[in-house]
């Protein structure tokens, strides 16, 4: 019969989550981390300079009040962000002579564990909106489908979710898992990304103690499907699909955001520490709960008999 889960990764392979040995090779392990956030910042604010000063030369301008252009300057963010990021990621993979494998890009198993991932996100999400649905706790408004909008809409946020996913995977769990493993270990490595995680979303104006709880939460579980699959494959796949079928497919807030566009528009009522209130699905303990769901769902697939006996043949 042939074995249809994916391969597993050997534990005693150098996948950049150990911590490294002597205090000095932890201390440049820490500021590699640093060094890593230093190019992304200045990446990312030397291509908006550089793409505004051109759209400054060309004399073209993109109003923020049109809706197109909202969506645009939206990608663009998106863009400027992947440029950034991407940026950082080569650097820290070049001095570290590992490679991109070593930052969690490892080729092999990539396409099925994306595709799982997105199975997980897409499944998880539609889970908690049916749930509510049955408890009377969310209600939608009528679906409007007009084909040429709607698929430029798909478009728009099918690039805007996989462009999210790969940057916020590609960074927190990405070199900064490396470099703050490195340092620490790997569970504080995976506890200090995700506090930084959970402190990028701190400025969202519609942000519960719950909800920042839960992406805390969700850092966490996605450190822990790399350190488990050996790549970050997953947990991009898994981001992208609980974003897009939480604000395109379902439009309910997304920390307190609705995004335009989106297939219908949901009210969530209710107890907030159940249907999440005002945040959207991410604020309430059914998130908690899909999280946990999540890593029963990688353990179970990259099974860990499987991976301690990769050494054996």
């Amino acid at each position: 019969m042939v074995d249809t889960v994916p391969a597993p990764v050997r534990q005693n392979e150098q996948d950049g989550l150990q911590a490294v040995e002597g205090p000095r090779a932890r201390l440049f392990s820490f500021l590699d981390g640093l060094a890593f956030i230093a190019i992304v910042v200045v990446v990312f604010f030397a291509t908006v300079f550089g793409v505004s000063y051109g759209l400054k030369l060309a004399h073209l301008t993109l109003k923020p009040g049109d809706d197109q252009a909202t969506s645009t300057w939206g990608l663009l963010g998106e863009l400027f962000q992947i440029i950034a990021v991407a940026g950082g990621v080569v650097a820290y993979a070049s001095w570290k002579r590992g490679g991109l494998s070593f930052i969690g890009f490892a080729p092999p198993q990539g396409v099925r564990a994306v595709l799982l991932g997105l199975l997980a996100g897409l499944g998880l999400q539609t889970a908690i909106i049916v749930g509510l649905s049955f408890a009377g706790l969310v209600q939608f408004a009528p679906m409007t489908f007009a084909l040429p909008q709607s698929l430029g809409g798909l478009a728009i946020f099918v690039s805007l979710f996989v462009a999210v996913a790969f940057v916020e995977e590609g960074a927190m769990r990405g070199p900064l898992l490396n470099a703050f493993s490195g340092a620490f270990g790997f569970w504080p490595g995976a506890i200090l990304t995700s506090l930084i995680f959970m402190g990028l979303h701190l400025p969202n104006t519609g942000e519960s103690i719950i909800g920042l709880a839960n992406v805390f939460w969700v850092g966490l579980v996605l450190a822990w499907t790399r350190r488990r699959t050996g790549a970050l494959w997953f947990a991009i796949g898994f981001h992208a699909a609980w974003d897009f079928a939480q604000s395109y497919i379902f439009g309910v807030p997304d920390s307190g955001q609705v995004m335009r566009g989106a297939l219908t528009t949901a009210v969530v009522t209710g107890p907030d520490w159940l249907s999440g209130g005002p945040t959207g699905p991410e604020g309430g303990v059914l998130t908690t709960i899909a999280t946990a769901l999540l890593a029963g769902i990688c353990a179970l697939t990259w099974r860990k008999a499987k991976v301690e006996g990769a050494d054996n043949p």
